[in-house]
């Protein structure tokens, strides 16, 4: 006997090398986004007088953040999907570019950041 779940059909599913390729790209995009920023720390540096210690604190945390993340919400697409999750991390990391692209002023000046 066959669940309910089993007879469903998935129609707006990818096939299984076209869902290969869409998850490589996405995989793809999200590390090439993440590393993109690596080269702005330098004009940062310049721009508003960091440190190396600071840069090297900015980079620390980043990874930090980054295990935190996968340690947190490692979990997260078990309970609402695959999809889902990995819809939201691409907007989390869209966003975050964003405003590293966008700064203007750092974190503990008076002035607006944009």
């Amino acid at each position: 006997m066959t669940s309910y779940a089993q007879t469903m059909t998935r129609d707006n599913e990818l096939g299984g090398g076209a869902a290969m390729a869409a998850v490589a790209a996405m995989i793809a995009a999200l590390f090439a986004g993440s590393t993109a920023l690596t080269p702005i720390y330098v004009i940062y540096k310049q721009a508003f007088g960091f440190s190396q210690v600071t840069l090297t604190l900015v980079y620390a945390v980043y990874v930090v953040g980054n295990l935190g993340a996968l340690l947190f919400f490692g979990r997260v697409s078990d309970v609402v999907g695959r999809r889902p999750a990995a819809l939201a991390a691409m907007g989390v990391a869209v966003v975050s570019a964003l405003f590293f692209l966008l700064a203007e002023t750092s974190p503990g000046s008076t002035s607006p950041a944009f």
